[in-house]
């Protein structure tokens, strides 16, 4: 699908792949050969160095805490007491779960 709508570039400049999955839905795409300024790029120089990440289990006070307390879009998931990584989660799926708990009485 990809080739196909990329072969379609000539029409708007643009594959329709492209500006369908980047621009309308806002999602990032991973070229297939990075730009030539990423090539030389470090991770220390794409990464955030003040890493805030959330626990499998935690509180929701804690967790609007962080939400308030830091633009990161991504955070990294703890195990409890550790820093051994579970996953990762979203700050939009952090903010819908307060939500929709919060619409359901769930919290309190």
């Amino acid at each position: 699908a990809k080739w196909t709508g990329d072969a379609l570039d000539c029409v708007t400049g643009r594959s329709i792949y492209d500006m369908h999955i980047v621009e309308l839905k806002n999602l990032p795409l991973l070229e297939t050969h990075p730009e030539n300024k990423m090539l030389a790029m470090q991770v220390n120089e794409i990464m955030a160095s003040n890493v805030v990440s959330v626990e499998l289990v935690v509180a929701v006070g804690t967790l609007l805490d962080v939400l308030e307390g830091c633009p990161h879009h991504g955070f990294p998931v703890v195990f409890p007491n550790t820093t051994r990584l579970a996953g990762t989660v979203t700050r939009r799926i952090l903010s819908q779960v307060v939500v929709l708990s919060t619409e359901r009485g769930l919290l309190q």
